[in-house]
C-alpha cells in the first residue's frame, strides 16, 4: 500500500480540516442537533477535524485534480528561487516552512516551559489546605468509587477553582468562604474533569495550537472544545453522583461565574501602572464600538447567548435524544465524507513545451526538447529545459518521460 505525503496533500488536509472546523462550530450552536446528538458527538467531530489536519496524506485511490491559472501561479511564486547557501537553492516555500517550524519550535519550548513553571509556583502552596474541602473531597472519591491522588489547595489570588495538572493532579481553590453545598459542587465539577480526563483533550488541542499557530480556526476550535468539556462535565456530575442537588449546584455555577467575570482593580502604584489603562482597548473603543477589537466569544452578548445560559439550559431541559440508527447513520455519513476528502488532490497542471516535427508521410509527431527531469528531495518533479528552466509536472508525467528515455535527476 503505497501512501505518500507531498505539499499538496498537505494544502488539502489544513483545506478540508478547516472546513470541517467551521461546519462543526455550525453544529454544536445549534440546540436542536447539540441536544439531539449529544456531546461526546460533538468531541468525536472535533477530533476528526484535528486528524484530518495532521494525517495529510495521498492514498492509492487519491486522484489528481489538475488546476490552472490562479493555482499554477500560486505554485511557481512559492517555488520561485529566493538565492543559494552552500550550493542548495532555497524557494519562497522552504523559507516559509522555516518560518513555521521556528516559530512552532518557539510555541511549543515556551508552553511547556510555562506549564512546568507554574506546576512548580503552584507546589509551594501545599501547605496551604482547606481542612473541610479535603473532607467534601473523600466524600465525592467515595461515591464516584474510583479514587485518585489529588492535592487540594488553596490559592489567595485565583478568581475560581481550577483543576491542573497531567499527572500530578491538584485542585486550586480560591480565597473565599463557600458553603457546604457550594464547596460540595465545586469538588464535584472539578473532580469530573479528572474523571473525563478533559486535562488531556485541552492538553492535545494545546499542541495543534502550537503547531499550526497560523491557523485562526484553531483557537475557535478551542473555544468550542473548552464549552463543550464543561457541558460534557455538568453531565457527568448528574449522572454519577446520587447526592447531586440541581438547584445548589447551578447557584454554584453562578457564584463563580460571576467572580471570573468580574473586572479586578489594579492595585499597583505609579504612573507605570496607569498607562495601560490610559491607552487600553477599553478607554478607546467604548458604547456600541467596545466589541470591535475582542474576539466573538469575548463579545458582550444578551443572557441567553452566554456560555453559562447554555449550561443551565442543557442541565434543565436536555433534550430528547436521536435513536440509535440516527447515530450510527450521522456516524456513516461523517465516514464517507472523510473518505471523500481523500480521494482527490489539488495539483498544478501545465502542458509540456513542445514543437511540431513533420516526417516525410506527412505524419505529426511531438519532439520535446532536450532537457532531463529533477526529482527534489520532497519528491516533487520537474521538467528542466535546455535554458534551465524548471516546469513542475505530476509523478506520472515523470515516469512517462522517463519511460521514453529521458535523464532523471535527483537532488
Amino acid at each position: 500500500m503505497n501512501i505518500e505525503v507531498s505539499f499538496f496533500s498537505v494544502c488539502m488536509g489544513i483545506l478540508f480540516s478547516s472546513f470541517f472546523i467551521v461546519a462543526v462550530h455550525l453544529l454544536r450552536n445549534n440546540k436542536a442537533f447539540l441536544k439531539g446528538f449529544g456531546v461526546i458527538t460533538v468531541l468525536v467531530l472535533h477530533v476528526l477535524s484535528l486528524c484530518r489536519m495532521l494525517l495529510p496524506a495521498d492514498f492509492p485511490f487519491t486522484e489528481p485534480i489538475r488546476v490552472e491559472k490562479i493555482y499554477n501561479d500560486i505554485y511557481l511564486f512559492l517555488a520561485k528561487s529566493c538565492g543559494s547557501i552552500a550550493g542548495r537553492e532555497f524557494s519562497i516555500l522552504d523559507i516559509l516552512l522555516w518560518i513555521w517550524f521556528f516559530v512552532s519550535g518557539v510555541c511549543l519550548v515556551y508552553w511547556m516551559f510555562s506549564y512546568c513553571r507554574n506546576m512548580h509556583h503552584f507546589g509551594r502552596f501545599r501547605n496551604n489546605r482547606n481542612l473541610l474541602g479535603e473532607e467534601i473531597l473523600k466524600v465525592v472519591q467515595k461515591e464516584t468509587g474510583r479514587k485518585m491522588k489529588i492535592h487540594l489547595m488553596v490559592y489567595p489570588t485565583l478568581d475560581g477553582p481550577k483543576s491542573i495538572g497531567l499527572f500530578k493532579k491538584i485542585i486550586l481553590l480560591p480565597a473565599k468562604d463557600y458553603s457546604n453545598e457550594e464547596l460540595f459542587s465545586v469538588l464535584v465539577h472539578e473532580y469530573a474533569h479528572f474523571l473525563n480526563h478533559d486535562l488531556w483533550i485541552k492538553f492535545l488541542a494545546k499542541l495543534f495550537q502550537c503547531l499550526f499557530w497560523w491557523n485562526p480556526l484553531i483557537i475557535l476550535l478551542q473555544h468550542d472544545l473548552s464549552q463543550i468539556l464543561e457541558i460534557k462535565c455538568d453531565f457527568t456530575v448528574r449522572q454519577v453522583f446520587s447526592k447531586f442537588k440541581k438547584t445548589a449546584y447551578m447557584q454554584t455555577l453562578i457564584r463563580v461565574y460571576e467572580d471570573e467575570s468580574t473586572p479586578k482593580e489594579n492595585t499597583h502604584k505609579g504612573i507605570i501602572a496607569r498607562i495601560p489603562s490610559l491607552f487600553s482597548f477599553d478607554t478607546l473603543f467604548h458604547g456600541k464600538f467596545k466589541n470591535l477589537w475582542r474576539p466573538f466569544w469575548k463579545r458582550e452578548k444578551p443572557p441567553e447567548k452566554t456560555e453559562i445560559y447554555e449550561r443551565f439550559d442543557m442541565l434543565s431541559n436536555p433534550g430528547k435524544p436521536v435513536t440509535l440508527f440516527a447515530q450510527i447513520l450521522f456516524y456513516i455519513l461523517c465516514a464517507i465524507v472523510i473518505v471523500w476528502s481523500y480521494s482527490f488532490v489539488f495539483q498544478p497542471f501545465y502542458e509540456p513545451p513542445t514543437e511540431e516535427v513533420y516526417t516525410n508521410n506527412l505524419t505529426s509527431t511531438a519532439f520535446v526538447f532536450d532537457g532531463y527531469i529533477l526529482k527534489d528531495t520532497d519528491d516533487i518533479y520537474y521538467l528542466v529545459t535546455e535554458n534551465g528552466e524548471l516546469y513542475p509536472i505530476t509523478k506520472d508525467a515523470a515516469e512517462a518521460f522517463i519511460a521514453c528515455g529521458y535523464l532523471l535527476k535527483e537532488e
